[in-house]
């Protein structure tokens, strides 16, 4: 997990656009003894920034990032869950399955 607090160093102390104030990746990976079967389970995420942590002169488009359920409020947070699962049949064939989900 990571905190940014993000300036540019300037006259102006203006803030960067485009990154979270909090970010990060976390896992798990388990594999049998054998590695016969193996497991995967991990996190991408950010959290929500407010317009005022926006630099209005910056070059992303602010209209489309912004969440209307906040009111305009804020740029929207992230969150990516993703599910691996590996199974060796055989020297020669192995079954995979993933599982994603983004909100």
């Amino acid at each position: 997990m990571n905190y940014c607090f993000d300036q540019i160093v300037s006259h102006s102390k203006a803030p960067l656009d485009y990154i979270s104030p909090l970010y990060g990746k976390t896992g798990f990976n388990y594999a049998s003894f054998n590695n016969r079967y193996r497991v995967s389970l991990y996190s991408i995420f950010n959290d929500r920034k407010s317009l005022s942590g926006y630099n209005s002169d910056g070059e992303s488009n602010i209209q489309y990032a912004t969440n209307p359920g906040k009111e305009g409020n804020e740029i929207f947070g992230m969150v990516y869950i993703k599910f691996k699962g590996r199974i060796q049949c055989s020297k020669l064939y192995d079954t995979a399955i993933g599982i994603e989900k983004y909100s």
